[in-house]
């Protein structure tokens, strides 16, 4: 007698509970996205600093670097990245796009590095 009563329980389970299994599946997803393209925004502007911090650096060889960067790692640019020079140190800031699984997350990810300029010393300075 109760096995008549309990069919159709497992697809009444199933119709409230699969939406929420996707739902966390989805969310896993579009987190996860985020958290790589903060990795790689951050690898693109370390990359971008160092050689514009490097001696006699010009802001062509810190875009080559920059250009490379984001090609290794097949991310895509969301606006220009800003170099900002300073005597003693270089500032790069960089945003990639986050591709969107989620539409209520963020469309970009921006990332600032800052690296210190090297300083040519002669041996007679030292």
């Amino acid at each position: 007698m109760t096995k008549r009563f309990d069919r159709g329980e497992v697809s009444v389970e199933s119709v409230i509970i699969l939406p929420v299994i996707i739902g966390m599946i989805w969310l896993v997803v579009q987190v996860a996205l985020v958290i790589h393209a903060g990795n790689a925004a951050h690898f693109v502007a370390s990359q971008a600093a160092l050689a514009a911090a490097r001696h006699g650096a010009t802001l062509a060889s810190a875009d080559t670097a920059l250009a490379t960067a984001v090609e290794s790692v097949g991310a895509r640019l969301a606006s220009a990245p800003r170099v900002e020079w300073a005597s003693d140190h270089v500032t790069v800031r960089v945003d990639i796009v986050v591709p969107r699984v989620a539409p209520f997350f963020g469309d970009s990810v921006s990332r600032s590095v800052t690296s210190p300029r090297e300083r040519f010393i002669t041996y007679a300075e030292r």
